[in-house]
């Protein structure tokens, strides 16, 4: 863990730039691929702690997951009486890992022969819907640039920005959707203005969609992509919402994740780390989409570390090449966070999209039907 202090009064920018500046900073490859920032210096007397890790280590789901192991079970955490693990020899790792390797698709190919010989009918459908759903991501070809699929540059800017729940649940019960068609709609709504006379018909998002099952938690990523064209446009709160929402249906009832899911398992399980690495490069870029927009379930109670009250957590997701924004959303107790992400060359004024989101909310949940 490292210890950070903020630069002048404190406040939320000075926050901001110093999460960019963290972010910014790509991880020592000689050593776990995870760091721990401590934060002082804040405005109130407040702290916070910036948790930072590869997307190999874990996804959004897991991740909150790794976080968990750290809050407190209750509001007074327990003293003394808890001692490290060892660390583990390089011996030790390099065996476990290497056992991992040669017996990960073994396994996997076990599983689906029972999954098959127990349901075979099932299985064909299966089968049938994953290539239709690898067709659907192939026939869906390259994105269209815009102005924030330009070369990614080394700078980051981060904007956090919150929103109490209330409203988001007025919205969903007054036009329908999902938390995450209001988020999206927010995002759609936002770039419109920020576009202005250059806004594109529709933007290409990529939405990352969780593969775990039942209440598995496991490190990695569990994850598939929906490709969804989020429309630009002068539409009212309410007729984008429903905009969004039957683009996120026609999504979900398309076989694209299906397809995502087989390719990243086969290319994650099967590819040596050199052809898995060319593979992620190609395939995570801006090529394919113009942003990415993840929202995550979190705690639905107060959250406690060494006994202080996590007031709140923002979720931050990294850029891709040639993507230069990415969104992301988090429920967090009674509220919902949002962590923006842009290089700063392609998107000078990061902050005022969170605040139009937040703003298009508000003018969502007050709309009538």
């Amino acid at each position: 863990m490292r210890t950070r202090g903020v630069a002048g009064t404190g406040g939320q920018r000075e926050l901001e730039d110093l999460v960019a500046e963290v972010m910014s900073q790509p991880l020592d490859r000689a050593r776990p691929l995870w760091e721990i920032v401590l934060v002082n210096g804040l405005a109130g007397r407040r702290q916070a702690v910036v948790i930072k890790l590869h997307h190999a280590i874990a996804d959004g789901i897991g991740a909150l997951a790794l976080a968990e192991k750290l809050f407190d079970q209750t509001d007074r955490p327990a003293i003394g009486g808890w001692r490290p693990a060892p660390e583990p020899q390089g011996v030790h790792l390099f065996s476990t890992t290497l056992a991992e390797q040669i017996t990960a698709p073994w396994r996997g190919l076990y599983g689906a022969a029972r999954r098959a010989a127990n349901d075979p009918r099932r299985t064909i459908r299966q089968t049938q819907r994953t290539l239709n759903g690898i067709w659907q991501l192939a026939r869906a070809g390259s994105a269209t640039p815009t102005r924030v699929n330009r070369t990614v540059k080394g700078a980051r800017s981060v904007a956090l920005a919150e929103i109490a729940l209330d409203p988001v649940r007025t919205a969903r019960r007054r036009h329908g959707g999902t938390d995450n068609d209001v988020v999206l709609a927010a995002v759609s709504a936002a770039l419109y203005e920020w576009f202005g006379d250059e806004a594109p018909e529709s933007v290409r998002t990529m939405v990352p969609v969780s593969t775990r099952r039942g209440s598995k938690l496991a490190p990695g990523t569990w994850t598939a992509t929906l490709d969804v064209d989020l429309p630009l446009g002068p539409m009212s709160p309410a007729d984008l919402l429903h905009a969004v929402t039957a683009t996120t249906q026609r999504a979900k009832r398309s076989d694209q994740a299906l397809g995502s899911q087989l390719v990243m398992e086969a290319v994650g399980t099967w590819t040596p780390p050199f052809v898995h690495a060319r593979f992620a490069r190609f395939a995570y870029r801006g090529k394919w989409f113009n942003l990415i927009v993840s929202t995550v379930p979190g705690p639905r109670s107060a959250r406690h570390l060494a006994g202080m009250l996590v007031s709140a957590a923002y979720p931050i997701i990294p850029l891709a090449e040639e993507v230069g924004l990415t969104v992301a959303a988090l429920r967090w107790n009674d509220r919902l966070t949002f962590g923006l992400t842009a290089d700063p060359t392609q998107v000078d004024d990061v902050p005022k999209l969170g605040a139009a989101m937040v703003t298009f909310i508000h003018d969502l949940a007050s709309s009538g039907a």
